[in-house]
């Protein structure tokens, strides 16, 4: 999350496309996060970039930085500026109690943004080897960086009510014995938000071709206006994720069906949805706790455990 923050701070993007080599630079972002494209999500290719960046880095200093940038048409300049954003968001946590100062000197002496690199591991490592295995450990600050439904329920959290509504015709491939689901066409994906209606994909993000929006839900980190009302940093979230971040929840016992704040339908029956609300509850008043004690640690807490078993199995 402190890359998404750093980025959203940086404010431009950081990957880049020649008018000359458009698909080139799609090949590249698409071999380098492939799960942003299979999760529709935007965010998801940030963090992908910005892992390879810092394990090569970390394994060959500011040169073999240099060159991964250039071979997967990625701004050096903007994974600078994310690095720096990074270091200075983990101080402040750190001053604050929320992070371990072992993590901003682990960040400090891999270059911290400003140059240099630190020994051991090589680029095109995961998670463990971009951020350092004690990190990445169970436990550690970015136990869940590597995993797709934490970040994007992480972001749902964050910018909540910035969702949009899916709507797409439902496509089936007939095979021996039946049928199965497959994507509808990009162009049948209708997104709405809730006071703006309509908005469309912009070409920039992973989400401008795609179909197949599972969840029905996306939330989004920037809009724009220009011939249409655009949106360009989308993810697609998962039900959990929602109904742990809604305000308001209203069962619709007829329906069988849960109202989120006045808008968001999702299929739920009555007992789930107070479990869920109780669940909400207990873990609001986890974070309370954390807020007011920052040392207090809510690893094995039943509430926080349970949010995130939910989260893990949630469908995004």
């Amino acid at each position: 999350m402190l890359t998404i923050a750093a980025a959203r701070a940086h404010g431009r993007s950081v990957f880049v496309s020649p008018h000359d080599k458009r698909a080139e630079a799609e090949a590249a972002r698409r071999a380098l996060a492939p799960a942003a494209y299979d999760y529709r999500s935007d965010h998801l290719a940030l963090v992908a970039a910005f892992a390879g960046w810092e394990a090569a880095r970390r394994g060959g200093g500011r040169r073999a930085a240099a060159e991964f940038s250039g071979r997967n048409f990625l701004s050096d300049q903007a994974m600078d500026a994310i690095a720096a954003g990074r270091a200075d968001f983990a101080r402040t946590l750190a001053s604050l109690g929320f992070l371990p100062e072992w993590y901003v000197h682990e960040m400090r002496s891999a270059g911290g943004g400003k140059g240099g690199g630190g020994a051991g591991s090589k680029a095109g490592g995961g998670v463990a080897e971009a951020y350092g295995f004690m990190a990445a450990a169970t436990g550690g600050p970015d136990e869940f960086s590597g995993n797709s439904r934490m970040i994007k329920a992480a972001l749902c959290a964050g910018f909540y009510p910035s969702i949009l509504r899916v709507e797409e015709p439902k496509r089936y491939a007939q095979v021996e014995g039946g049928a199965f689901r497959v994507d509808a066409d990009a162009r049948e994906v209708k997104l709405f938000e809730r006071q703006l209606g309509r908005v469309f994909v912009h070409p920039a993000s992973v989400c401008f071709a795609a179909g197949g929006y599972k969840t029905g839900w996306a939330l989004f980190t920037e809009m724009v206006q220009t011939s249409k009302r655009f949106v360009r940093e989308v993810s697609m979230v998962g039900h959990y994720a929602l109904l742990l971040c809604a305000a308001r929840l209203e069962v619709l016992h007829a329906a069988g069906e849960v109202l989120l704040d006045g808008w968001a339908r999702l299929r739920l029956r009555a007992r789930g949805a107070v479990l869920f609300a109780r669940l909400r509850r207990a873990v609001d008043a986890a974070l309370a706790a954390k807020v007011e004690d920052p040392g207090l640690d809510l690893g094995g807490h039943p509430a926080v455990e349970a949010m995130l078993e939910l989260i893990a199995r949630d469908g995004a």
